[in-house]
């Protein structure tokens, strides 16, 4: 199957390829992307306030030509970025929505990453509908949520995980483990062997001839 052309607003009939790239690889295995991509910005720059989820979902309503707005326990971050001057009238459009914003010009995004945290041993990325995310972020613990976006990635003990999941599932997402016990774990799977349960899961019956990918 093909899907996606050169314009942006292309689709007449079923999204397939957006639909394949939210699946994680349940639906298919995509073996050829192209991506349209930005040039190298000019300028990038991080503002760093106090706030919530709630503060943060209303720079990203407002600003949403921000590159990224993430809210944490530390705050919200917000990364700009584009043409000197845009970035710079971007940055006054969130200093009226959070005036206790400060400016780091060379930061990077996000500060703590999800993949840096060791207070749990699983790492859950979960994806919703951006108006879901407060019904799904503990704001007590220890998160990481793209307002505007619906991503989130949380730190859990591995035995709340699926009362997690059950409340992500009630709000129409979905919240795999990326990290620790629920998930593939720490330790990479080699590729010859993601390509043998591939193989096994779409050609059980071992119909495809070798020499076709399968085995390498």
């Amino acid at each position: 199957v093909k899907s996606g052309a050169r314009t942006v607003k292309n689709v007449t009939g079923y999204d397939l390829h957006r639909l394949l790239t939210g699946s994680l690889g349940t639906l298919g295995v995509i073996t050829q992307v192209a991506l349209k991509v930005r040039p190298v910005p000019e300028r990038g720059r991080t503002l760093i306030a106090p706030g919530d989820l709630g503060v943060a979902a209303s720079i990203a309503a407002e600003v949403p030509l921000a590159s990224g707005v993430l809210a944490s326990p530390d705050g919200v971050e917000v990364r700009l970025e584009g043409w000197s001057a845009e970035v710079d009238e971007l940055a006054e459009a969130v200093v009226r929505l959070a005036p206790q914003a400060t400016s780091v010009e060379a930061a990077p995004f996000p500060r703590a990453p999800w993949w840096t945290w060791t207070t749990e041993d699983t790492i859950v990325e979960m994806a919703v509908a951006p108006s879901r995310l407060g019904a799904v972020v503990d704001e007590g613990g220890t998160f990481a949520a793209l307002t505007g976006v619906g991503l989130a990635w949380v730190a859990v003990p591995s035995e709340e995980l699926h009362g997690l999941r059950d409340r992500v599932a009630a709000a129409g997402g979905i919240a795999p483990a990326v990290r620790g016990p629920g998930g593939l774990g720490d330790a990479p799977i080699p590729g010859a062997d993601v390509h043998r349960r591939l193989r096994a899961s779409f050609d059980p019956a071992g119909i495809l001839a070798p020499g076709r990918g399968w085995h390498r």
